[in-house]
């Protein structure tokens, strides 16, 4: 069971303990969180993606903006476009 890239640090303790015997076992309900943890980080950085969930989101957030252009088409869209007046896009 992969634990590193899964289970922070912070939690290592509370997902692996000793049993009786003294060997090193995984708590189940802890390392579950910290997975979906993991794949909840994962999904929202786009590292892994699900087929068919571009159905669901928000087409505005997938057309990337730049923080400069506010919106408006910069020079070099215009001279691309051939666009004289910028317009809002």
């Amino acid at each position: 069971m992969p634990l590193a890239g899964v289970v922070p640090p912070a939690w290592m303790d509370a997902v692996v303990r000793e049993d009786g015997r003294g060997r090193s076992r995984v708590e189940r309900a802890a390392y579950e969180l910290c997975a979906l943890e993991a794949l909840r980080e994962a999904l929202g950085s786009k590292e892994v993606c699900v087929i068919g969930a571009d159905r669901y989101r928000n087409p505005d957030e997938a057309c990337p903006r730049t923080s400069t252009s506010g919106g408006r088409r910069t020079a070099a869209e215009e001279r691309r476009l051939g666009h004289r007046d910028s317009e809002v896009i």
